[in-house]
């Protein structure tokens, strides 16, 4: 085992991610995460919900729920959408199931706009994986059939609240996004 402590871990992940080598990063989230260190286990969530593993991510989720500080969780719904969304543009092929998945949707409007589409991709793979799962502090779970009749840019209020209430931070994902875009 690495005489590594979980954070050095992380950063050691931060580092392979910003490279675009996601076969070492996640080996070294995952270091991280076995070690209990929490920013590690919801960047895992983000990265498994970017690629349609609902359940692995919702795993991680909960685990990164338990481990995290309550001072910390004010803007954790923002923060696993970040996640999506640097997955998503490094890994374009994820985004694409998911946007594939939006224009399938019978009440989705054809917007002209493709970014707009991938807004609502990121928003859908956020609402899978927050979906059902209840807040530590025993708030209420959001459903997707709660939500349904909604749409998807309509519904984000409302898995935003859960997972605002839910969990913590995760700075090392909206640094890449800054570092490689400029911008949210």
């Amino acid at each position: 085992m690495s005489d590594e402590l979980p954070s050095q871990m992380f950063e050691k992940a931060v580092e392979y991610a910003r490279l675009d080598d996601w076969d070492n990063a996640i080996t070294w989230y995952r270091r991280a995460a076995d070690a209990g260190f929490a920013d590690a286990m919801l960047v895992l969530a983000s990265i498994h919900a970017a690629r349609d593993e609902l359940w692995s991510a919702q795993d991680w989720l909960k685990k990164g729920m338990a481990a995290s500080h309550p001072h910390v969780r004010e803007t954790l719904g923002v923060r696993l959408k970040v996640g999506i969304a640097v997955h998503f543009m490094k890994n374009p092929e994820y985004a694409r199931i998911w946007e594939h998945r939006i224009r399938s949707m019978d009440d989705y409007p054809t917007p002209h706009d493709p970014e707009q589409v991938r807004r609502d991709a990121v928003e859908l793979a956020f609402l899978f994986l927050v979906d059902g799962i209840e807040p530590p502090n025993g708030g209420k779970a959001v459903s997707l059939s709660e939500i349904a009749g909604s749409g998807v840019r309509n519904a984000a209020p409302s898995g935003c609240l859960m997972v605002v209430a839910a969990i913590g931070i995760l700075p090392a994902l909206f640094a890449i996004l800054m570092a490689k875009h400029g911008s949210v």
